[in-house]
């Protein structure tokens, strides 16, 4: 039994880390979109950008080094890397932007649920864009 764990996480590991370490940046990303919407009534586009923004950041980290052990150091890597993910990101936050104007201004669905629905879509697409362009293995 024990092996056969073993090899499961062998296969599968990244994406549980990945779950691990998207479930944490999605509560980073939720709590900063909560309090500056609910709280401090700033309108919930802007509230979503700032909250992507520190998303971004703790997940590059995250993701590099947790998730895809990803650990060459060297300045030509870094800036590959760090490209290809913000450029990964901006793409998913146009989705989730987009995502958010139908949700909420065209079908009335409320902020706080459009921005959970749509955190469900972007985790996806994040993870199949981190693993094929940005974190790339040998």
């Amino acid at each position: 039994m024990l092996e056969k764990c073993k090899a499961l996480y062998a296969r599968y590991g990244d994406m549980l880390r990945y779950l691990i370490i998207g479930g944490l940046t999605t509560l980073l990303d939720y709590a900063v979109f909560a309090l500056m919407f609910n709280a401090l009534g700033v309108h919930y586009q802007i509230a979503s950008v700032f909250s992507w923004m520190a998303a971004v950041a703790f997940a590059f980290c995250g993701n590099k080094w947790v998730v895809f052990r990803a650990h060459a150091r060297d300045l030509r890597t870094l800036l590959r890397e760090s490209v290809s993910f913000v450029t990964a990101r901006l793409a998913t936050l146009g989705v989730n932007a987009l995502f958010l104007y139908v949700s909420v201004d065209m079908l009335g669905m409320h902020a706080n649920l459009a921005k959970l629905l749509a955190n469900v879509l972007v985790i996806i697409l994040n993870y199949v864009l981190s693993r094929l362009f940005v974190f790339k293995r040998g």
